[in-house]
């Protein structure tokens, strides 16, 4: 799962490209969709901890940790659009499951 987002990370840093966002190198970009991966996989409760710290550590050495704080706007927005994604997949689901709860009671 944890691959997939950020995959779809890298997908939507060159789709939802906005005119502020810094330009990134492959190191950067590695650095960003990996905190975005991380940030989403916490949200949903998937511990990466051991598989992104290292990550990080490894591209952090071509492109400095400090480019996060660089992109945080940019980490933020994507992670929020994938957790927002996420959560109206979830809501839908659960709508599917129980398709009479929230409806009038009949008398």
């Amino acid at each position: 799962m944890a691959t997939l987002i950020h995959e779809l990370a890298h997908a939507l840093t060159a789709l939802e490209r906005e005119d502020e966002d810094p330009e990134l190198s492959y190191a950067a970009e590695e650095l960003v969709v990996e905190s975005v991966a991380f940030t989403v996989s916490g949200s949903i409760g998937l511990d990466t901890i051991g598989e992104s710290v290292p990550y990080l550590a490894s591209w952090a050495q071509a492109a400095p940790l400090e480019t996060i704080e660089a992109t945080a706007k940019l980490i933020d927005r994507l992670a929020r659009r994938i957790e927002d994604a996420l959560e109206s997949v979830t809501e839908t689901a659960e709508a599917e499951e129980n398709p009479c709860e929230g409806a009038p009671q009949a008398v």
